[in-house]
């Protein structure tokens, strides 16, 4: 027996269990019934929701509105198996992810110039469209067309963030380099740009003041100069 009483072994425990021969356990067969009966209930359910999810809103992530917290993960599962189910067309999730690789390194490079970075901004647009038109085939195992399709909205978001405050940083700092601004500023330099995607789907840009630099830190910089 171990610590805390139970068979080791998984033939002792059908056999502490087993009735006698001819013996029929009534609480089993109840149980069994129950148990066959929950995936059918389940399966029910989750029509109903479904259901309900369609009148309310349709799929997670494909332009309808934002589901309520109460739906969400089913409705990010009817998004994310959408792209095999029923795709919305069949373009490459591997060719729109190098179009973008492409895109960012030629107009968001190193070296940055605002009719680059808006030249970019409008080629993110159309990227998303097309990322939203992807259609992968196979199954979901070890499927990397998939996830493919699933990380674009992610990696079109990144995108778009940096491309927003390499814009709205109108200076050159660290391993920003704008062509155009190619001093630095030093009044840009006491607040971060912080970039997040609102309730409405709009990217929103704020300045957020950093905190004063100790003294001793200031003088260690001064000392360095």
């Amino acid at each position: 027996m171990s610590r805390q009483g139970r068979p080791y072994g998984i033939a002792d425990a059908l056999l502490a269990q087993a009735p006698e021969d001819g013996e029929v356990d009534q609480d089993q067969v109840g149980h069994k019934e129950a148990r066959d009966q929950q995936p059918r209930q389940r399966r029910h359910d989750r029509r109903a929701r479904l259901a309900e999810e369609e009148s309310d809103g349709g799929a997670f992530g494909r332009g309808h509105a934002k589901p309520e917290r109460g739906h969400q993960v089913e409705q990010a599962e009817r998004w994310a198996l959408s792209f095999m189910d029923a795709p919305l067309g069949n373009e490459n999730p591997f060719q729109v992810q190098v179009d973008l690789q492409e895109m960012m390194q030629d107009l968001v490079g190193i070296v940055r110039r605002e009719e680059e970075l808006k030249k970019a901004l409008s080629a993110l647009e159309q990227l998303g469209n097309r990322a939203r038109h992807a259609g992968v085939t196979g199954n979901r195992e070890y499927n990397p067309g998939w996830h493919t399709a699933l990380d674009l909205p992610n990696l079109l978001t990144i995108s778009e963030a940096i491309a927003l405050a390499a814009i709205e940083r109108k200076e050159s700092r660290g391993a920003h380099f704008r062509d155009d601004y190619p001093s630095r500023d030093e009044t840009a330099g006491k607040f971060n740009i912080v970039i997040r995607r609102g309730r409405d789907g709009e990217m929103q840009i704020a300045r957020v003041p950093l905190p004063e630099m100790p003294a001793e830190l200031k003088q260690i910089i001064e000392e360095m100069k």
